[in-house]
């Protein structure tokens, strides 16, 4: 085509080697300029489709995994509640009735059933009907189990009700947790597979604009360098939807971030409420309870005895949110420190599994900040959890030392180490965003002798 314009243009025409006349050189560059013009309409059509198609996938297929997401988190947030709940029947005084659960089982229960409905609705095909099938069955058996508690429980045979509860309904929870947490990590694993798949049209985008545009290239160097120039927008764009990817990423682990902190503030709120709120309300209750049974005649013993039955309750009930508070937001991190709320926990943790737990602190501790502090209990907290669960130890060791302008906080145990598979997935997660949020660092060691050591900058 440039060989075209060069010709001599005064020529008219030119006849060839046939006789015939040759092609005009303005029709040669109008031919060129008409197939630059068709490569440039098929390229930004190309472009243009390009773009809805990630959209389109971007819209229904992450958007859509990430409310699939949501509900996952509030299933598995049920089902934390149900595993709590069978804990502490397992784990009941004698005075404390099988049947304070029904109501906390049953209102779990409607909610769980709803979420599983509207999770269905947007879990990806790839999960397939086995799996779903799978995990009603599991919830059905729960519920059946849990009935038949309760039935024992309320015909008076309590003791057949706490061992059914431990024999059968602890494993079906624990199960259905560990299934859940299965879903989760295959929904995100899912969620990786269709970035990679967005990133894989971006690249074959860009290679084949890069064709296209040697082709322009080829054709004619003057009006190619034009067609680039107009196209450097398209560029422009693929490579702000690449950035906005690598933000979406970015944002999406600060949202976990402010997640982990939204949730310490509101288990804050809600253990202040249950104190402030609830327990004076009961205080008030157990007060004037306490008044009418001084004022009853010898001769209302019936009365007397209900009231001093209403007083027993309202107390037992006082306990219960007592420690409901302190399970949700331990009141002594805040009134004296981290190093004490420890020990307590140490403390608890000792008497409640009968393994030998010493804590030791090395160096002089810093008052630390409230998210600090509690992001760090957090973190001892699921640690013992674990060595309780898998471990089989005989003594933990816990040390916290403040050295070199450091914080260090590790867990060590004697057991059997931590088996494979299990809460590898949001237990150690979580504490290892924890410790990220606190600019600090996470190690694990799955044993025999397993260990968990966190440090932080002070």
């Amino acid at each position: 085509m440039t060989a075209a314009v060069a010709e001599p243009l005064a020529s008219p025409s030119r006849l060839d080697s046939g006789g015939a006349t040759a092609p005009s050189p303005h029709l040669r560059l109008l031919a060129g300029i008409g197939m630059m013009l068709a490569l440039f309409l098929a390229f930004g059509m190309y472009t243009a489709r390009q773009m809805r198609q990630l959209r389109s996938y971007q819209r229904q297929v992450l958007e859509r995994g990430h409310r699939d997401t949501l509900q996952l988190l509030r299933i598995q947030e049920d089902a934390y509640e149900l595993t709590l709940s069978v804990e502490n029947m397992i784990k009941r005084q004698p005075r404390v009735p099988i049947l304070v659960w029904q109501a906390d089982f049953s209102r779990l229960r409607s909610d769980l059933d709803r979420a599983l409905a509207r999770e269905s609705r947007l879990a990806p095909a790839a999960r397939g009907r086995q799996q779903s099938a799978q995990m009603a069955r599991s919830l059905r058996q729960f519920w059946n189990i849990s009935d038949q508690a309760f039935t024992l429980a309320r015909k008076g045979y309590e003791d057949q009700a706490a061992a059914l509860v431990n024999r059968e309904l602890a494993p079906q929870g624990m199960y259905i947790h560990n299934l859940i947490a299965r879903w989760m990590v295959s929904n995100s694993q899912r969620t990786q597979v269709t970035e990679a798949a967005m990133q894989a049209i971006y690249g074959g985008l860009i290679r084949d604009i890069l064709w296209l545009t040697a082709l322009l290239l080829a054709l004619a160097g003057g009006i190619a360098i034009w067609v680039v120039r107009a196209n450097r927008a398209s560029f422009a764009h693929a490579r702000a939807l690449t950035a906005a990817l690598d933000r979406r990423s970015h944002d999406l682990a600060a949202a976990n971030r402010r997640l982990l902190d939204v949730q310490e503030t509101t288990l804050r709120q809600v253990a202040r409420d249950l104190h402030d709120e609830l327990g004076q309300l009961l205080t008030a209750l157990g007060s004037m309870l306490a008044r009418l049974q001084q004022h009853l005649s010898p001769a209302n013993g019936e009365l007397a005895a209900q009231v001093r039955e209403a007083r027993g309750v309202a107390q037992e009930a006082q306990q219960k949110l007592r420690g409901l508070a302190q399970m949700l937001r331990p009141p002594a991190l805040d009134d004296f420190g981290l190093e004490q709320t420890l020990r307590e926990q140490v403390h608890k943790f000792e008497q409640r599994t009968g393994i030998a737990t010493t804590m030791e602190v090395r160096g002089a501790l810093p008052l630390l900040p409230p998210q600090t502090a509690i992001h760090l209990y957090r973190i001892a907290q699921e640690a013992l959890t674990n060595v309780a669960r898998h471990a089989d130890a005989h003594h933990v060791e816990l040390l916290l030392a403040a050295q070199g302008g450091h914080l260090r906080l590790r867990i060590s145990d004697d057991g059997n180490g931590m088996p494979s598979g299990a809460n590898r997935g949001l237990g150690l997660s979580g504490m290892r965003e924890r410790a990220e949020m606190l600019g600090g660092q996470f190690h694990f060691n799955s044993g025999p002798g397993a260990a968990v050591e966190v440090e932080i900058p002070l």
